[in-house]
């Protein structure tokens, strides 16, 4: 549907790792086509623009960890316990506060 930018997850340049966003900024070379229009999950970057990157995946029911998406009208279906992180705790290995947040998060 959409993909990283140069195909590949880079956690490197995770900031700029948007779906649908290809090339590089520093040199001039970016381009964004984007997702496509009612695709359920919206990449874009934290904080206008100046922070991280970030996912968020539009669910439109859940039922314990199934959540579940539209596209299409179809429903998809995926389990939150194969998500990384934990969204009720901050994880006690980084010794302090993170800056955002690790995994992810309900709004």
């Amino acid at each position: 549907m959409c993909s990283w930018p140069e195909g590949a997850y880079d956690v490197k340049n995770s900031a700029n790792m948007v779906l649908g966003y290809h090339g590089r900024p520093e040199v001039g070379g970016a381009t964004y086509d984007g997702c496509p229009a009612g695709f359920p999950v919206i990449s874009t970057w934290g904080d206008q623009g100046l922070g991280g990157a970030v996912l968020y995946i539009d669910v439109v029911s859940r039922k314990g960890p199934i959540a579940v998406v539209r596209f299409q009208g179809k429903p998809y279906y995926f389990d939150l316990n194969t998500i990384p992180g934990d969204p009720r705790r901050r994880d006690p290995a980084l010794g302090r506060p993170p800056r955002g947040f690790l995994g992810w998060e309900w709004w």
